[in-house]
């Protein structure tokens, strides 16, 4: 009988928890056997049971996930750790990605991207999406001075084919304001005023 792929979940967003949580159940890519809410309380429950892989957020209360992941690093070094954030910074992703984190993923994501994630890990690959685009398009975007984040192309590339703010909200699991926002801002920051240009945007910058 093959063996479970034990999963802890730590977020102190329980909506947020329970939608990975189903994602995980529903495509039965492992087992979730603890949702915890912050790094504190994640240590505390290493000492009872040892998961293969955790998904944690950094924002949390008492003990954020950067301090958690140094710990999990030094005491606990098999566990395989993926941060699902809000944060989308270069460096700290690289920096986290030094420590020995797995896998980083922005809270942006689609269920795909999810399983893509876990998949990848399970099977001893580092997941890496933001950095393998940002070194792909590093240059094109010092070359254009733009900004555009993760989730910005992440929603262009929904726009592009056919997805309302509404349809797009879903797929995200953002609010519709939300959505208008990113767009809003990809209108201001690149002056694409419809879906054509903005094609054409993307793939002249191989986004």
């Amino acid at each position: 009988m093959e063996k479970s792929y034990n999963i802890f979940i730590v977020d102190d967003h329980t909506l947020f928890c329970d939608g990975l949580q189903n994602i995980i159940d529903r495509n039965q890519i492992g087992v979730v056997t603890a949702i915890l809410n912050n790094g504190k309380s994640l240590l505390s429950h290493l000492n009872l049971s040892i998961p293969d892989l955790i998904i944690l957020d950094l924002n949390m209360p008492e003990l954020n996930g950067f301090e958690a992941t140094k710990k999990i690093r030094k005491n606990y070094p098999g566990i395989k750790i993926l941060v699902v954030s809000m944060k989308e910074e270069i460096k700290l992703i690289k920096e986290l990605k030094t420590m020995g984190i797995s896998g980083y993923l922005t809270k942006f994501i689609g269920e795909s991207d999810l399983i893509e994630a876990v998949e990848n890990i399970k099977n001893g690959n580092p997941h890496f999406p933001i950095l393998d685009h940002f070194d792909k398009t590093l240059l094109e975007k010092k070359k254009d001075n733009i900004n555009i984040t993760e989730s910005e192309i992440r929603i262009m590339r929904l726009v592009i084919e056919g997805f309302s703010s509404k349809e797009i909200a879903g797929q995200l699991h953002l609010s519709v304001h939300t959505v208008n926002t990113h767009r809003k801002n990809i209108i201001r920051k690149t002056s694409l005023k419809n879906t054509a240009a903005m094609m054409n945007f993307v793939k002249k910058n191989g986004l």
